[in-house]
């Protein structure tokens, strides 16, 4: 959701905000946030999760979705971490979850690399 946030508000552009690449980065079981088996994914597993589909986009590398892409708990999890090490950020979430937990670790490792910032850098630097 933070990406297609991101695509939609003019954050981010190109390939990642295609909607076949948003399809692969929350539903595909490579780099996807681990929904795969929830039933919004259902339709895109049943099309694309075997090498038998005539649908070119389940296996084009354009529409591959965001590599290494740091899935909600893990976001999440990171937040709490970072958080729980330097609660005077001003991104820290007080007393709540993060309504936007990548975009909250995004902007807590963007202000400071820290330990703690590793699957977000993979991230990053994969999808460059």
């Amino acid at each position: 959701c933070s990406i297609r946030r991101q695509c939609t508000s003019g954050g981010i552009s190109g390939g990642f905000c295609e909607p076949w690449s948003l399809l692969h980065s929350a539903c595909s079981s490579t780099w996807g946030e681990t929904l795969q088996d929830t039933p919004e994914c259902a339709s895109f597993k049943a099309l694309c999760a075997n090498n038998k589909t005539v649908v070119s986009q389940c296996f084009d590398p354009r529409y591959a979705g965001v590599p290494h892409l740091v899935p909600t708990s893990k976001a999440k999890e990171g937040v709490r971490k970072l958080c729980e090490a330097m609660p005077d950020m001003t991104e820290c979430p007080k007393g709540k979850e993060p309504a936007d937990p990548l975009g909250t670790l995004s902007s807590l490792c963007l202000s400071m690399k820290m330990t703690g910032c590793e699957g977000w850098s993979d991230m990053c630097s994969s999808a460059s």
